[in-house]
């Protein structure tokens, strides 16, 4: 498979849950389902929106000015950020009944969405998918996400999980593992998948073909069925791992670790692909110049203070200064 110049675009998903619309809507069906917010899983730090999405945007501009579209997915109701401007021809607004069976909706579930972002319509073939905390770093090109032939590129940090004997209450370990032993179960750790078998995603912006994972979607429509139609995240779904392995594993993409080997950086070259933290570390611009990633994910979480989200806010406006062609003038 040759893509060539084939275009690139790049989905997000946003919501804000300051936004009262959504929140009301989110609490009224959590509390008819007897779903609690106290558990990592859909604690309230997976709906609140720092303004990451601003500087995201931002290092898009700077960093990969190749992206043809930026598609911004939103819940029926919510309305975009006041600072986003609309009419950008670089930007389209999706709501999820555009792409969604509705009889899935409504969903607070960010795996439900990832699961069905390959039908949203006039999306490239070739395209990356990110959450509004992953930024650009340096500039990167095409061939970072997409190799040669054609296929993307899925990073992996070294650390890993035991699939068989997962001791871990963390929703997104639980949904992991329950990914892994799907492919392996269904397919066989063949090809780069057997590489990847158990290793943490590096959680920052990936590529994906749309045919691939579309292919997915019909193959296993029972195991797709029973993720997209859970609202709120659970440990039973598929994690959106499942497409990467799934393209490993019948050789339509290429394992990468995250970390370069010690002889590149030796060239200077960035010493990892992706870098992931909490706002406030405090030892971050140091780690920043050390490393020196191409991606990175800034994640929020339940441990994480308002103080440490205004020293992050404070981090992405000194690396990303100047508004981007996506915002609306003084805003």
């Amino acid at each position: 498979m040759q893509c060539g110049d084939s275009p690139i675009d790049l989905v997000y998903c946003w919501c804000d849950l300051a936004d009262p619309v959504f929140r009301a809507k989110k609490e009224a069906c959590a509390r008819a389902l007897g779903i609690a917010f106290d558990g990592e899983a859909n604690s309230d730090c997976r709906y609140a929106s720092n303004d990451e999405l601003r500087y995201s945007l931002r290092s898009v501009e700077k960093f990969a000015p190749w992206v043809r579209r930026v598609f911004i997915v939103l819940n029926d109701e919510s309305s975009p950020p006041q600072w986003l401007d609309c009419s950008c021809s670089r930007l389209s607004i999706v709501r999820l009944s555009d792409f969604i069976p509705h009889d899935c909706l409504p969903t607070f579930n960010s795996v439900t969405i990832e699961f069905s972002i390959p039908r949203i319509r006039e999306i490239s073939e070739r395209f990356l998918y990110a959450n509004d905390d992953m930024f650009f770093a340096s500039r990167v090109s095409q061939d970072f996400f997409f190799a040669k032939d054609g296929f993307p590129v899925f990073r992996y940090m070294d650390s890993r999980i035991d699939v068989d004997d997962c001791k871990s209450t963390s929703c997104y370990l639980q949904q992991l593992v329950t990914a892994y032993k799907f492919i392996r179960d269904e397919l066989g750790k063949c090809g780069d998948f057997a590489q990847a078998y158990g290793r943490l995603p590096h959680h920052n912006v990936d590529a994906y073909l749309k045919s691939d994972m579309l292919a997915f979607i019909e193959r296993f429509p029972d195991a797709v069925s029973r993720t997209i139609r859970q609202q709120f995240r659970d440990p039973s779904q598929l994690q959106r791992e499942a497409f990467a392995s799934y393209a490993l594993a019948v050789g339509h993409g290429h394992f990468r670790r995250t970390m370069r080997p010690w002889y590149e950086t030796m060239f200077g070259r960035p010493h990892r692909d992706s870098f992931y933290f909490s706002p406030g570390r405090k030892s971050l611009t140091r780690d920043f110049a050390r490393i020196r990633p191409r991606l990175f994910c800034m994640n929020d979480n339940d441990a994480v203070t308002d103080e440490d989200r205004k020293s992050g806010r404070a981090f992405l406006e000194k690396m990303f200064p100047e508004p981007s062609s996506f915002e609306r003038v003084g805003m």
